[in-house]
């Protein structure tokens, strides 16, 4: 028997911006901390509904919960002004970081990146987790997922999935989004 396709994903940098920018719009100074758990809870309640996730990004479970790792990559570059990274310009024109962990966006983001359903899938998260403590946010996203890895290593795509409701389902069509069409 062939082993099961892999779930792959393919990071949007400039949608993850654009989901940073929503994110501390509508949550002025709102921590590193704070806006990894909300897009994570976001691209969950996406895949859930919609069979994606809003930039693609990959999940690393570090001791606080998951943390997106190329948005997480973005947020340093601004705080620890590192001109090396591809979009070191248009982050610092779009974004500052203050007190070392703390996002304040500096224009708005562009919507004709996020679709109206990443807008409702951040918004909820935003309105569930957004104001949670550090400790409460931290307990609610470790889940099953978060479990399934290592300190410090990805959280697989699989997962993820696996811990949704429907999740069998769902991964079912991720791996064969097209039903009795053989995947090459």
């Amino acid at each position: 028997m062939a082993k099961p396709r892999m779930i792959k994903t393919i990071f949007s940098p400039n949608k993850s911006l654009a989901a940073i920018l929503h994110v501390a719009n509508q949550s002025s100074g709102v921590s590193f901390h704070t806006l990894s758990k909300v897009l994570y809870f976001a691209d969950r309640e996406s895949l859930s509904e919609f069979g994606r996730t809003i930039s693609g990004d990959r999940y690393i479970a570090m001791r606080h919960g998951p943390v997106p790792s190329s948005t997480y990559d973005m947020l340093k570059a601004v705080r620890d002004n590192h001109p090396w990274h591809p979009q070191y310009e248009t982050l610092c024109e779009s974004f500052e970081v203050r007190n070392n962990y703390r996002i304040f966006a500096k224009k708005a983001p562009d919507y004709q990146l996020l679709s109206k359903s990443d807008t409702m899938c951040l918004d909820q998260a935003i309105k569930t987790y957004g104001r949670m403590s550090f400790s409460k946010l931290t307990e609610a996203s470790h889940d099953e997922a978060w479990k399934s890895a290592d300190e410090n290593d990805a959280i697989s795509m699989e997962a993820i999935v696996r811990s949704l409701p429907d999740g069998d389902i769902l991964m079912e069509h991720l791996r064969n989004p097209h039903p009795g069409r053989s995947a090459s």
